[in-house]
């Protein structure tokens, strides 16, 4: 098959009528359980979705157990990435920033990505969001000097990212705010982007910095 038509192997139709955002929710930060007030939202009503679940590391969540079974952190997962599909308009984007949890062998962005592409979406990109730091600290470096085990380490995250139905979204490019330098940065598909380090002052324990939501 040439040219760029291979997604269409794996991409599914869905409904083209787009709806209004609800106006109650426009506009406000809304601190709720996401799948109850996503159950709220009418079929095809957001533009961009942009997440960062729980990574099932033994994070010190509030509301939320951070370190349980595989198969159902991973079903969870799925009722919310479910909902999150059916309220994303046609055209629309869903980016998903994970980490592999490296440690016990979970490639959790490549899993996660499956299952987009299981329920139809189109695969658009693979963001690596470096963030030049140490995120896994090792005092015996796994087998040292040895092939049979020895520990990987990793600076970086990922910004998987998918469209629902074509992969143009669409709109009036005159519109757009994006300076050229700024669209020549940020189509290079990594991002040396430093981590939040005021979790403390939000008591958050796994922020993400307000650069990557811009972006």
């Amino acid at each position: 098959m040439a040219g760029n038509e291979g997604y269409k192997e794996y991409s599914k139709e869905f409904d083209k009528t787009n709806n209004d955002f609800p106006q109650e929710y426009t506009n406000k930060i809304v601190n709720d359980n996401s799948l109850e007030v996503l159950k709220k939202l009418p079929d095809n009503c957001v533009d961009l979705t942009f997440t960062s679940p729980p990574y099932n590391f033994g994070m010190g969540y509030d509301t939320h157990e951070d370190k349980t079974d595989w198969h159902k952190y991973f079903d969870m997962l799925w009722q919310i990435f479910d909902e999150c599909i059916r309220v994303t308009k046609h055209g629309g984007r869903i980016i998903v920033n994970t980490q592999p949890l490296f440690s016990e062998y979970i490639p959790s962005h490549h899993i996660i990505s499956k299952g987009f592409m299981d329920r139809g979406l189109i695969w658009k990109a693979e963001i690596l969001w470096e963030k030049n730091h140490r995120n896994c600290a090792y005092t015996a470096w796994g087998s040292w000097k040895s092939p049979s085990g020895p520990y990987f380490k990793y600076t970086w995250e990922f910004l998987e990212v998918f469209c629902k139905g074509n992969l143009k979204h669409p709109g009036d490019s005159a519109k757009a705010d994006i300076t050229g330098n700024e669209f020549k940065t940020w189509v290079d598909a990594k991002w040396s982007i430093a981590p939040e380090r005021r979790m403390k002052n939000y008591g958050h324990p796994a922020m993400f910095p307000p650069e990557l939501a811009y972006r």
